[in-house]
């Protein structure tokens, strides 16, 4: 092959070629680990949030029980 008057070797560019393949072999096998490690923190979050799910609605139903304003005890008992 000619390219701008100068001569590629082929032996070259299969060699720059399966470099090339390789970097990226490694790159997605780095990417897919990193996602991997993504998902089991997400996992992970996901779990503790759950654990506080039922301690957030006792707070939710205390908050509601202990704070009620006068004016929502008087719509209450209109209804």
């Amino acid at each position: 092959m000619q390219s701008s008057g100068q001569t590629i070797d082929p032996s070259t560019s299969e060699a720059d070629r399966a470099r090339i393949i390789t970097e990226i072999k490694l790159g997605l096998g780095q990417v897919t680990t990193n996602i991997t490690i993504l998902n089991r923190n997400l996992d992970t979050i996901n779990t503790i949030g759950q654990e506080f799910d039922q301690l957030a609605g006792l707070w939710k139903h205390f908050h509601a029980t202990t704070f009620q304003f006068p004016d929502d005890e008087e719509d209450e008992e209109s209804q």
